[in-house]
């Protein structure tokens, strides 16, 4: 019964107000990330905090940012990126700690699970709720997936009713169906 309601469901067309109104209901669900490009210099995992600020003072000041840091196998330079990809590199909660900097500017100290970082935020993307152009392909599939769930729930509902289910009390025998 299921194949011939998703059969259903996944043979429908609807209009585009639908749809449109289907990313409405649930924006979350097609909402792109947010994305960021940004230099770092890695400070290591106990920086002194004189020469943090020393470091912090230098490059806002202009000075190339190579003569700075420890030596580290992370990229110094990542292009415009999700926070997924970022924190697969620097760790899980990274992306968080750089939204707040202000773009085009020196800050830190942040930490990430290789400690310490300056960061110069070169580019942020805001999250943002693509039109149904964009994302059309996406916005139909979770509509028909949806939709068959709630035709499931119908048809259930529907045979559902058909039936009465008696449970006896908790010391009481089962009683047959009556007749």
């Amino acid at each position: 019964m299921d194949f011939l309601i998703a059969s259903v469901a996944q043979a429908a067309e609807p209009e585009d107000a639908i749809l449109i109104e289907h990313i409405e209901k649930f924006p979350d669900r097609f909402t792109q990330a947010g994305k960021l490009a940004f230099k770092q210099i890695a400070l290591g995992d106990n920086p002194v905090p004189e020469t943090v600020e020393q470091t912090l003072v230098s490059l806002k000041g202009g000075e190339n940012p190579d003569k700075f840091g420890v030596s580290s196998l992370l990229p110094t330079s990542v292009p415009l990126s999700h926070a997924k990809q970022i924190d697969g590199i620097f760790g899980r909660g990274f992306y968080a700690a750089l939204e707040d900097l202000p773009e085009g500017e020196w800050a830190g100290p942040v930490r990430s699970g290789y400690g310490f970082h300056m960061v110069l935020v070169e580019e942020k993307e805001e999250p943002r709720l693509p039109a149904l152009e964009e994302i059309r392909e996406d916005v139909l599939f979770d509509w028909r997936r949806e939709l068959t769930e709630d035709l499931k729930t119908a048809r259930f509902n529907e045979l559902k009713s058909r039936y009465e289910v008696i449970t006896p009390e908790p010391g009481q025998p089962a009683e047959g169906p009556s007749e």
